[in-house]
Formats: structure tokens, sequence, C-alpha cells
């Protein structure tokens, strides 16, 4: 498992992490890195082409002005892009170190939608949207994307899945993800 972090206080917590936990040291590694470097720089850090079978990402993704933004500039600039497009040299660097048929993951503001497809062709097909529901009927907030590189299978929207009961705590199914005895497919 390759980890990849640009921000020195995360990568810090992230290599604290690891060191606590043997089991997960000897399979994961570190690299300090901004995913949107040129390719060039990506290869040097040992980021390289065609190499993983998984990509998980998760950029920042909240529309600015669509949310009031924290105060913190760190947390600001993780959490918030200016627009769509700004999305693209991810799902760049995810298609390069994707091997053909490699699967990606991703987590987007639900505003996002549909402007994030014209980002995926061309790179990605049997791109799947779950969305994730603050409580049961109301508008998803934000977006589950899993799509294989090199397909070309449409686009399909999967069920819903609702985060809180009305009093709060996490539903049924939710629960059972976050304690890890239940996944979240994203495939149809």
């Amino acid at each position: 498992m390759l980890l990849v972090e640009r921000d020195a206080v995360m990568l810090d917590h992230a290599r604290r992490t690891l060191e606590s936990n043997p089991a997960l040291s000897g399979r994961a590694r570190l690299i300090g890195l901004d995913v949107t470097a040129p390719e060039a720089e990506r290869q040097a850090a040992g980021l390289g082409r065609a190499f993983a079978d998984w990509v998980i990402i998760n950029p920042p993704y909240r529309l600015a002005g669509s949310v009031r933004a924290t105060p913190h500039a760190a947390r600001a600039e993780a959490h918030l892009i200016a627009g769509v497009e700004a999305l693209d040299p991810w799902l760049r660097t995810a298609a390069a170190v994707l091997k053909p048929g490699g699967r990606l993951r991703m987590i987007l503001d639900a505003a996002c939608f549909p402007e994030i497809l014209p980002l995926l062709e061309g790179r990605f097909g049997a791109v799947t949207l779950r969305g994730l529901h603050p409580r049961a009927g109301l508008a998803a907030e934000r977006l589950l994307l899993g799509a294989i590189k090199g397909r070309k299978t449409p686009p399909r929207l999967l069920e819903g899945l609702v985060l809180h009961e009305t009093d709060g705590r996490y539903t049924g199914q939710a629960g059972a993800i976050l304690e890890g005895r239940a996944a979240i497919a994203m495939e149809a």
C-alpha cells in the first residue's frame, strides 16, 4: 500500500500511525508529494506509471462559495476547490498510476455532478455514483464515485446511503460500514 500526502503535518500523523501499528507498517509506505505535481516529479518520488490496482483519493471537493470556509488556511485548502475542473490533475494522476482495468474511488461534493463526468471521459468508464444522504428524505450532500480505467461502460447511479437517523445516531448500515462489519458496494 502506498500513501501519498503533501501536507507535512498530515504526513507526520500518518507516519506515527503506521509506526504505532505494526500490522500496517509492514504493508504501507508513505510518500511526501503533491499528487498534482508534474509526472517527472511524481515518478522521481516513487509514484510510477501503471503500477496500482486501486487508487483511493480524497481531493479537496467542496466548492468554494457553497459552504462556509474554515478560517484555518491549511484546512480550507484541503477542503475547498474553485471549480470542478480543479479535480482534473487528481484524475490525471489516478489514470497514470492505475493499471488497465484498475479501480478508482473518490469522494465528491454532490454539486460536482454532472461536471465530473466529462473529466473522466477517455480515462475511466463503468462510473458509479452513490449519494451520501445526511438523513432519510434529504438530498445527498456528497457522492462516492467508482470508476474503472479504460472501460467504456456508461455511468450508473446506485442507491444512496443514508448516514444518520433523525436523532443523529448512525443508521444501522452506516454504523456497520464505519465499524468495519460491512462495505460500501460501488459496482453495479
